[in-house]
């Protein structure tokens, strides 16, 4: 991208700037001050703030502060293998404070159904009860995770803490599978949840919820008789499916963001 595209562009950000250093501009985050013996135009890091459509100078007296200062809420979603939604608010907050020390801010992680999930929830509902469980992820290796109880009995399990991508060192898209999820829902019946909420974001697995129903009491079997192996690549060898032995419950709506389950 062309450097006058790129000093565009960061003009029509302005939740993005950071002091580099005393006596610099506020510049883009992303961008460093290209040194004097480097070539290129500067003309990104001479763009004082106050043309970038933001006022970032800081209140001068005590009457200033009172006026200016304003309530943010900082409600970002997890950064899929980087940061979880709670060190990104965390991280966002203190840039922003750094700048504007007097507003008030309000931390608010979110989640679409993915990893962090049962934070949100436990979060909405303080006297909601976490439950840690082991259960077999996506690569058949025992991982800890957790269930919700919430306040009128309703499970909240999460895929992606028990079948998720962020579980796997490398990805596994025809062998891994969601039986630990079915497990955390075993858990969950056993403790007397009659409705339960299945956040499906975030999964490692296509086998289509197979792995679950499988921990649930379901069978997946191929022509030859036998059982079919865990995984969604193991799918195109289903000839029968009995579900006479299955656990039952009551789902709700699930939670889910894009996700090949």
């Amino acid at each position: 991208m062309p450097w006058s595209n790129r000093a565009r562009q960061a003009r029509r950000s302005p939740l993005v700037w950071r002091r580099l250093n005393a006596g610099r501009p506020l510049v883009a985050m992303g961008y460093r001050p290209r040194r004097d013996d480097q070539p290129g135009p500067r003309e990104l890091f001479d763009v004082p703030p106050a043309r970038w459509g933001i006022n970032h100078s800081r209140a001068n007296s005590a009457g200033e502060r009172a006026t200016n200062n304003v309530k943010i809420i900082i409600a970002p979603d997890s950064f899929k293998g980087t940061a979880s939604a709670d060190d990104a608010a965390e991280a966002i907050a203190t840039g922003w404070g750094s700048i504007r020390p007097h507003d008030h801010i309000v931390l608010l992680p979110m989640a679409n159904g993915g990893e962090g999930t049962i934070e949100a929830f436990a979060r909405a509902h303080p006297v909601a009860q976490q439950h840690e469980i082991i259960v077999e992820g996506p690569n058949d290796v025992q991982t800890a995770a957790r269930w919700l109880k919430l306040p009128d009995g309703t499970a909240v399990v999460e895929v992606a803490a028990t079948s998720g991508i962020t579980l796997l060192d490398r990805l596994r898209p025809l062998t891994a599978h969601t039986y630990g999820l079915g497990q955390a829902i075993a858990r969950a019946l056993d403790n007397g949840a009659k409705r339960i909420i299945v956040a499906l974001g975030g999964s490692s697995s296509t086998d289509g919820g197979a792995g679950a129903l499988s921990a649930l009491r379901a069978r997946f079997g191929s022509a030859s008789g036998g059982e079919l192996p865990r995984g969604g690549g193991a799918l195109e060898d289903l000839a029968r499916l009995d579900l006479a032995g299955l656990r039952h419950a009551h789902f709700l709506p699930r939670v889910s963001s894009s996700s090949p389950t």
